[in-house]
């Protein structure tokens, strides 16, 4: 690798290319986390309005 301490967040001759390789990799793995997370918390809420819907029809539905 590099002698640079910092040689993670510089690019040094010997380790560049693959620093350069393992940074889109990461960035890529949290597009994909954060796209996973995106989608389940919209199916969490699909199924929390659906309950409130049932919720509110059972309401409806109660004699006074």
């Amino acid at each position: 690798m590099c002698d640079d301490p910092g040689w993670g967040w510089t690019r040094c001759r010997e380790g560049g290319a693959s620093h350069d390789r393992l940074s889109r990799h990461l960035h890529w793995k949290l597009d994909q986390l954060l796209t996973h997370q995106w989608r389940r918390l919209l199916e969490i809420q699909q199924i929390q309005t659906e309950l409130i819907e049932e919720l509110a029809r059972r309401r409806r539905e109660e004699p006074p």
